[in-house]
This record gives structure tokens, C-alpha cells and sequence, in this order.
């Protein structure tokens, strides 16, 4: 815990607190899943702060530790009617300082762009949110799952729920396209209620993995990543089926890497809005072609 003057706490976030920080991000506009907070939590349980004053939760900000080499800054909140009084200076002090010397991510608004890059942040590449109405996924999948997996040249491919494949096997693959090994979270994130996991699987060679989970407005694929556009197509297929029509699925994506050259026009996903991912520390190394969906905002 750490207190700022007489006025400001900053400690970690409780269990049972959640819902504050739920709060926070929907006065925001902000949506993150039903079951993302938990996940954060399992990843590193110390990585979502509070800030209080004189025991009222008034800001907060997620410093989540990816092993001792990265980490990712997230949800970095001051409610509106105590903004301007250096809490959020003081929030962003209180991550960064638990962060400490290891190369941090994070994804910030146009307008925010200036101030991170003040702070030695650089941009690495933007981010753009994705969305389309399922309308007639169900239908949509089956055709592209018969064609990637039962009438193409692989036939050894199918696609099957992540529980059924090695861990470790997700595990590195998931390592390729993502700065850090994250296994803790991935435990959380892929076996949350309500969403759904699923892995490309090629006669004992993992191909590609996605997720998708529940948000207060609607479904996020988050992450997707694959050997390529075909196989992205029929997992993001497969994660959609069963979703009513009618309801909106999202999905974050590089604005340069394969999504937008395959995925954007195979289902008619509309751009909602652009983040900038921004790292201070280097640009880590990943496989960026495989990378058809990021995690979410907050987490890479």
C-alpha cells in the first residue's frame, strides 16, 4: 500500500472491490468483460490498483507483471469530479514504480499520444476495434469451416476446444505473439464462463488459437492468433457460432498486421475507433503476422 501525502491511497485492489473498478471504467464508456478483472487478478495479484480518498475509491490503474522482463499498463482511471488535482500523476507514479525496470506496454488515445511519449514511451503501431453485427455467422462458419478444414488441402486440420491440446503447446505458441510467457492469465482467460476457446489443431501442430468472451455489449474475439488467414477465418467462425444474430462481435487488431488484409473484408467489420500501442523499453519481438487479434486494451 502506499499513501500519498494524507490524502491519496494507492494498494492493490480486493477481490470483493471489483466492482468499483467495473464503475470506473463503465463511467468511461469503457467495457471490459464480465470476467476480466478476475483474470488480471490471476495474472498477477497485485497488478490492479485503487486509489482512495479517506476510503472512497476515486481512481485506479491495472500494472499487470508479465514475468520479471515485461509488463502492461491498463485502466488508468481519476473519476471526473477529481480530476486536476495530481491524483492521476500520482496513480501513474504508483504503476510505473511497480512496474520497475521492465519493458511496459500500453495502448493510449490519440490525444494522450504526447504526454506517454513525455514519460519515454514510443509508438510501435495502432490499434484499431473492429465490429460487425453476427447476422448470419452459423451459416457463415459452417461453409468456412467445410472448406478450411473438410475440402482443402489439409485435411489433418480441425478445430477443436483448447481444453483438448496440450497446455504447454498453447502456451508457446501463444509466447511467439505475445512479448512474455503469460500462462497464469491464459489459464484464467480461456477457461472464463460464458466465452469460448478454441485451437486450430494440424496432425499434432498447434496452427492458431482464439477466444472469445462476453462483454456488457456484446462479444469480444480477444486474442486470435494463426499460422494464417484461412485458418484466422475459421477460427473467428468457430467462436461466433452460437452467438444470436443480430449481436455484435468485436475485435481488436494491428491496423498492419493480416486482419485487416483478410478478416475486415471476409466478414464486413466496420473501424470503431484507433488506439496507439506505445512501449517504453524497446519494442519486444513477436511474430506479428500471426497476430490477427489482440488480448484487449488493458492487457495487450
Amino acid at each position: 500500500m502506499t499513501q500519498i501525502g494524507n490524502a491519496l491511497t494507492i494498494r492493490p485492489c480486493r477481490r470483493e472491490e471489483s466492482h468499483h473498478v467495473a464503475g470506473l471504467a463503465a463511467a468511461e464508456g469503457w467495457d471490459p468483460g464480465e470476467q476480466d478483472l478476475a483474470c488480471y487478478r490471476q495474472a498477477d495479484p497485485g497488478g490492479l490498483l485503487l486509489g482512495e480518498l479517506d476510503g472512497e475509491p476515486v481512481g485506479c490503474v491495472s500494472a499487470v507483471r508479465h514475468g520479471s522482463d515485461f509488463g502492461f499498463l491498463g485502466l488508468f482511471i481519476v473519476r471526473a469530479d477529481r480530476r486536476g488535482k495530481g491524483y492521476g500523476s500520482q496513480l501513474w507514479n504508483a504503476a510505473m514504480q511497480r512496474l520497475g525496470g521492465r519493458c511496459v506496454g500500453l495502448e493510449a488515445v490519440e490525444e494522450e499520444v504526447e504526454r506517454y511519449a513525455r514519460s519515454g514511451f514510443r509508438q510501435a503501431f495502432e490499434t484499431v476495434r473492429y465490429s460487425w453485427s453476427v447476422g448470419e455467422g452459423s451459416r457463415l462458419g459452417d461453409v468456412t469451416q467445410q472448406a478450411v478444414v473438410g475440402e482443402s488441402d489439409r485435411p489433418g486440420l480441425r478445430i477443436r476446444p483448447v481444453s483438448e491440446i496440450p497446455w504447454e503447446t498453447l502456451e508457446t505458441y501463444d509466447r511467439r505473439c505475445f512479448p512474455a510467457w503469460r500462462g497464469r492469465f491464459l489459464s484464467c482467460w480461456t477457461a472464463a464462463p460464458g466465452g469460448r476457446a478454441l485451437a486450430a489443431w494440424d496432425d499434432g501442430r498447434l496452427r492458431g488459437y482464439g477466444v472469445m468472451r462476453r462483454t456488457r455489449d456484446g462479444n469480444r474475439i480477444a486474442p486470435l492468433s494463426a499460422d494464417d488467414g484461412d485458418i484466422a477465418a475459421a477460427l473467428c467462425c468457430g467462436l461466433i457460432q452460437g452467438v444470436p444474430s443480430g449481436e455484435t462481435a468485436y475485435l481488436n487488431a494491428p491496423e498492419t498486421g493480416p486482419a485487416a488484409r483478410v478478416l475486415v473484408p471476409l466478414f464486413g467489420m466496420r473501424e470503431e475507433f484507433r488506439t496507439v500501442r506505445m512501449y517504453r523499453g524497446g519494442v519486444p519481438e513477436v511474430t506479428m503476422e500471426n497476430v490477427y487479434g489482440t488480448a484487449s486494451l488493458e492487457l495487450g
